[in-house]
């Protein structure tokens, strides 16, 4: 209560953490209602929740997967939905920068590996009198010159 009749009560509340990213659907706000207070949501779970058909409330579980808001652990019959965490956006970042690291390595391991060989074809073209036949674009022409 205020100390004075001329404050008026504070009525702002603030919004807790998990409630600035909910979903815009009734079912999947339901669902992440549910997942926030027990902590993991199954398929017969959501079915029960929404009154929905197994189908349709694996589609929306795995929607939500997409949009970030869940996360799906375990695999068949022993498949849970559980919120998803900001540690694990930095995981999956992590873990996608060091894979494509390694794929980059790897393409560029292969691009040298390829000039390599050319040059030593090349090498070896010109020992035995073969001539360069590398066709480039002559700017003033649409004729294609080639290079001996």
């Amino acid at each position: 209560m205020p100390d004075s009749g001329s404050e008026a009560p504070d009525k702002t509340e603030t919004v807790p953490d998990t409630m600035k990213k909910m979903p815009d659907s009734e079912q999947k706000q339901q669902i992440y209602k549910y997942v926030l207070e027990k902590g993991s949501i199954t398929t017969a779970e959501t079915v029960e929740i929404l009154d929905v058909k197994h189908r349709r409330a694996r589609a929306i579980l795995l929607n939500m997967v997409k949009d970030g808001y869940l996360r799906k652990e375990g695999a068949a019959r022993s498949t849970i939905y559980v919120k998803i965490r900001k540690e694990d956006n930095a995981t999956w970042f992590i873990v996608f920068t060091k894979f494509s690291q390694i794929i980059s390595t790897r393409l560029l391991t292969v691009l040298i590996m390829c000039v390599i060989l050319q040059i030593e074809q090349r090498k070896r073209d010109k020992r035995k009198g073969i001539p360069d036949v590398r066709r480039t674009r002559n700017d003033n022409t649409a004729d294609w010159i080639v290079k001996i």
